[in-house]
């Protein structure tokens, strides 16, 4: 890994504000870790959006346990802030688990948005614990009204203007006067999936809201 301190040069494409959606479909905190330097250090960003936990605590083919997903989270954490990084992480939206359960399966007997609750609550003690901003993106879709389908297409995934929701509350986590750049680091639910696939692009996506409609309103 190499050094960067808080002395070093911005690079020129720092000198506009740009999003990078580093969300790969499927993928768990692990796997955030895994490729942290590649989709995060090396992209020298100014913030850090982190969104990791549905499939840590629900997906039986991605489960990441409590103690382990909390190490994750922390370590994505203190590297972002050693490197001159403000990070900023989501709670993860409680589900519609009828509709869930009819097209995915689940980990555990355990119902699962107690399941959610608890990652989330190992969340913000990590983020309390580190004095990092929490985009309380479960509590807002809650005051929405919940996963219903104009805001999930089934139970867990986001639409568009779900999607503009999870925007929103990253936008308002952010410090004002953003120079540079955003990398938003997670699972489908960054990805876009299933507006976006390996097809198709798609400019409803979080990260896409966030760039074209949100950031404008930063001031430089």
């Amino acid at each position: 890994m190499s050094e960067r301190g808080a002395t070093r040069m911005t690079p020129p494409h720092l000198a506009r504000k740009w999003v990078v959606n580093a969300g790969i479909p499927g993928q768990n905190s692990s796997d955030g870790r895994a490729r942290f330097v590649r989709d995060v250090l090396d992209a020298r960003p100014s913030v850090l959006l982190l969104y990791f936990g549905g499939n840590d605590a629900l997906n039986p083919g991605a489960f990441v346990a409590l103690s382990d997903y909390a190490a994750n989270m922390a370590w994505m954490i203190d590297q972002a802030l050693a490197h001159g990084i403000v990070p900023i992480v989501a709670t993860v939206l409680h589900v519609d688990t009828a509709r869930l359960r009819a097209q995915h399966q689940t980990s555990g007997a355990e119902e699962p948005n107690d399941l959610i609750d608890r990652y989330n609550r190992a969340l913000l003690a990590v983020a309390r614990e580190r004095q990092v901003t929490v985009a309380d993106f479960a509590r807002a879709l809650d005051a929405a009204g919940g996963p219903t389908p104009e805001m999930s297409t089934d139970g867990l995934h986001l639409t568009a203007t779900g999607n503009r929701l999870l925007a929103q509350t990253f936008f308002q986590a952010m410090p004002p006067g953003i120079v540079g750049g955003v990398v938003c680091l997670g699972d489908s639910l960054t990805y876009g999936v299933p507006l976006r696939t390996a097809e198709q692009d798609s400019d409803e996506t979080y990260p896409a809201q966030l760039e074209r409609d949100f950031l404008p309103m930063k001031g430089n």
